[in-house]
């Protein structure tokens, strides 16, 4: 742009007339955004009304649910109709501070997962230690202390020049905001870092993820002729559906730091990509709760149908203990 007419913050505008691809891009965003949103609210209500859930693991969930709705919300509320709308005229502290608050949401909700596969790795090790070890007041410790580095980046992000990243209508993504003609970068590097740090965290459960399937089948192989009681199939549903977020969510990571750092103009895959990829793995997250439980499932499928079921997981529970004591 000319130095004579740079004006701070135009990345942030909208092109002032709607094409097809926005109506397509647009539409795709508000669908995914508010679905990860209802779904994501669906869960909160399965974790109140399901007493299995009722632990330092639902805590968890609750919590890294809770973040990623606020992240999709974002998208409901602002991304998805500046694309639609394609407004000119934006005032640049509005994408700078939705950018804030999606992406803050969406690493405390990355972090939580961190926790999430520590939790069953604990559960799986040390089953007789694990309530003293994830007590009500530790698990409020644990989340706070994992939101040390959220805060830290909010604070590097606002205080650091030349860092700031909004929505772009145009682009379909997160941009950098140039903040003066000519710059010599296209980038943020506090954003950049954060994707690289989100991808480590996200990898390293691998690790534990791992050490919890081998334990697992250890204990499996080890206890062939013993029947596994309800907590120990309890214990292998829930490794599985936060193994299989796992998967998901490294994909993401690497998908958003590939976007962030390639910074191909004319590439649209690669722009769209990661910012979509962040809101298909919410939704999942969301369905693993309910499809890897079969007593969740029940219940929402009751919902969904009109019935309530509060007491569902309750009595299947102490039907499985009652069948276990015969």
């Amino acid at each position: 742009m000319n130095s004579s007419k740079f004006v701070f913050g135009f990345e942030f505008q909208g092109r002032g007339e709607v094409t097809e691809r926005d109506i397509i891009v647009g539409s795709i965003m508000l669908a995914l955004s508010l679905t990860a949103v209802i779904l994501g609210s669906t869960n909160l209500v399965i974790i109140y009304r399901s007493t299995i859930f009722h632990s330092a693991f639902g805590w968890f969930w609750a919590t890294r649910t809770s973040s990623e709705i606020v992240s999709n919300a974002v998208h409901v509320v602002y991304s998805a109709p500046v694309t639609l709308l394609q407004p000119q005229g934006i005032p640049p502290i509005i994408p700078v501070l939705t950018y804030l608050i999606m992406n803050s949401s969406a690493f405390l909700a990355c972090m939580i997962h961190q926790a999430v596969s520590t939790n069953r790795f604990i559960a799986v090790f040390l089953p007789h230690r694990y309530k003293f070890i994830f007590t009500k007041r530790r698990c409020v410790m644990i989340v706070l202390s994992l939101s040390i580095p959220v805060v830290a980046f909010d604070i590097a992000y606002i205080a650091v020049p030349c860092n700031l990243v909004g929505y772009g209508p145009t682009k379909y993504e997160n941009v950098f905001a140039t903040c003066e003609p000519h710059f010599h970068r296209n980038y943020s590097p506090i954003v950049a870092s954060l994707y690289q740090f989100c991808f480590v965290v996200c990898a390293a459960t691998i690790f534990t993820d791992s050490a919890t399937l081998l334990k697992i089948l250890h204990m499996r192989f080890a206890q062939n002729s013993i029947k596994q009681d309800i907590y120990s199939s309890r214990d292998i549903r829930f490794f599985a559906q936060s193994s299989v977020q796992n998967i998901s969510m490294i994909l993401t990571s690497l998908s958003v730091l590939l976007a962030g750092s390639t910074y191909r103009g004319d590439d649209d895959a690669w722009r769209i990509s990661g910012l979509s990829m962040i809101i298909v793995t919410h939704i999942c997250n969301a369905l693993a709760l309910i499809f890897f439980n079969p007593e969740v499932r029940k219940q929402f499928f009751a919902t969904v149908c009109g019935r309530t079921t509060t007491t569902v997981v309750v009595a299947s529970t102490n039907s499985n203990m009652m069948q276990r004591k015969r």
